[in-house]
């Protein structure tokens, strides 16, 4: 099919899902701001509005808008872990991607010919697959490298550019450990607001508060 007939059918599709939910959206939103008016006061989803209503309905959500936050912190704070939750689908790929790679690895000699401390005390090994010559990068860790020194490759033949001095399966492993830190973190963030917002939803609806 045409790429230009499926965009005019994803527009079909998402038109009317988009302008119910914009509906109940903007429901919800004058639901509020009517909230405690008389009826012959409140504002109507549909009509329109002379530049006194218009000043009117600004000022009322200003007004709703401030008494929501003090009981309800508003949501976007959430946006703090962003960078956790970023961290955590990455660290999650990277886990997949070696949990793959794993049930396929293979090995080969290689030889390390670089030393670079500055990086990261990284060192540089070659090797070779199918008479092809390759260069991998990879900090010491637990093995003891130093130049000339031989050394096991463990690589994808799919993509042997994908190669590490490490078994794939303990690779994929250590790529979860940092997950339960970013759980527990999200999580935390997430439980503080939602405890939030109901402990000063209850002190504003007590009796003391009315």
């Amino acid at each position: 099919m045409p790429s230009s007939a499926l965009i005019i059918i994803a527009i079909a599709v998402l038109l009317p899902v988009l302008t119910i939910v914009r509906f109940v959206v903007l429901s919800r939103w004058f639901d509020r701001l009517n909230e405690g008016l008389p009826s012959n006061q409140q504002f109507q989803l549909i009509g329109l509005y002379t530049p006194s209503e218009n000043l009117r309905l600004w000022r009322r959500w200003r007004e709703v808008r401030n008494q929501h936050q003090k009981v309800h912190p508003p949501w976007w704070i959430i946006a703090v872990v962003l960078p956790w939750a970023i961290g955590l689908v990455f660290q999650i790929h990277e886990w997949n991607v070696d949990r793959h790679i794993a049930a396929r690895e293979q090995t080969t000699a290689g030889v390390i010919f670089e030393h670079q401390p500055a990086n990261h005390n990284v060192y540089g090994y070659r090797f070779e697959v199918s008479g092809r010559r390759y260069v991998g990068w990879q900090s010491p860790g637990k093995n003891e490298l130093s130049i000339g020194k031989q050394v096991t490759v463990y690589y994808d033949p799919h993509n042997p550019e994908k190669n590490a001095l490490t078994d794939f399966d303990e690779l994929s492993t250590s790529s979860l450990g940092p997950v339960p830190l970013l759980l527990f973190g999200i999580g935390g963030v997430v439980l503080l607001i939602r405890r939030t917002r109901r402990s000063n939803a209850a002190i504003l609806n007590s009796p003391e508060a009315k």
